[in-house]
């Protein structure tokens, strides 16, 4: 159950590529830090989002039934925590706070249509239904798929 979980919340990362340019919580610095930067060559970037995406996993999965906009702030503080042991800082609050909120919408929203498999066209369309719009308005920019490195940070 908990491998399901796991896939689940890999699977929102993948749909959270956005191409919307707005005023948003994240700039070029948070995104290139947390390895979401669209311009960042490969080299530099997967690293970083290996340490990111699964920081993210075990976040939500040992904080399941923390979904609301109160866990916020707490949930911020323990991926801020994970990611500096994995070597990633500066990163501002208020942009990790879209990836957090993201990963709530997904577990709230989407939990259903992703548990057997996160690829599936019904896991997809209801991130993009419920989750998408929201994270890349929170974001304000474009940022890395992490689907299309799936092999490579899972090797």
């Amino acid at each position: 159950m908990l491998a399901k979980y796991l896939a689940f919340v890999t699977f929102f990362f993948s749909v959270l590529s956005a191409g919307v340019r707005a005023e948003g919580q994240c700039n070029d610095a948070d995104l290139m830090a947390v390895g979401f930067h669209p311009n960042e060559s490969e080299d530099q970037m997967l690293p970083k989002l290996k340490v990111t995406t699964k920081a993210l996993k075990k976040l939500m999965t040992s904080n399941m039934t923390k979904v609301s906009e109160g866990d916020q702030t707490m949930l911020i503080n323990k991926l801020t925590a994970s990611l500096q042991k994995g070597g990633i800082t500066g990163v501002q609050p208020q942009c990790l706070k879209c990836f957090v909120a993201s990963a709530q919408c997904v577990l709230k929203k989407c939990k259903v249509q992703c548990l057997s498999d996160e690829y599936c066209d019904g896991c997809q369309n209801c991130i993009r239904k419920h989750c998408d719009a929201s994270f890349a308005s929170c974001v304000g920019q474009a940022t890395v798929n992490p689907a299309e490195f799936k092999a490579k940070l899972t090797a």
